[in-house]
């Protein structure tokens, strides 16, 4: 993977959300839901914004501990993952990441994951959310 490549959330279809550390991604258009752990939710807000590969990389570098850690390897296996599953596409508008604060110092690595659920699909296909119009608002008939 080209790491001057950069990502965006493939809205509208996708939404998320960073809740207590852990990362909520909706695939409005399947049904299906995503959790992403390990550093992802920090890999997810780098990438979901157009940062390329390398800053990506650069930005997780002053959050964890990556010494001895394939970190390009683990962002490539998690980026495949997220845009196998439709949750990113590729971006023409590459943008310099400001990652978050680390607090005390960088944190241990642990890597991305992402975990798929399908037991909501019907739920979250019905829900009205899918009515939204950028022009009408919600809901519109």
């Amino acid at each position: 993977m080209s790491t001057r490549q950069c990502w965006r959330v493939n809205a509208p279809d996708v939404i998320s959300e960073t809740i207590d550390g852990e990362t909520i991604i909706l695939h409005l258009g399947n049904g299906f839901y995503f959790s992403a752990g390990g550093c992802g939710p920090a890999a997810w807000s780098l990438l979901s914004c157009s940062a390329t590969v390398d800053d990506t990389a650069a930005a997780l570098r002053q959050l964890y501990q990556t010494d001895g850690v394939d970190l390009e390897g683990e962002l490539d296996r998690f980026i495949e993952e997220l845009t196998s599953e439709g949750l990113l596409v590729p971006s023409d508008t590459p943008r310099s990441p400001t990652p978050e604060p680390a607090g005390a110092g960088p944190m241990p690595f642990v890597p991305p994951t992402l975990s798929k659920f399908t037991d909501m699909e019907d739920l979250l296909l019905l829900d009205p959310v899918h009515e939204v119009s950028p022009k009408q608002g919600w809901p519109y008939a």
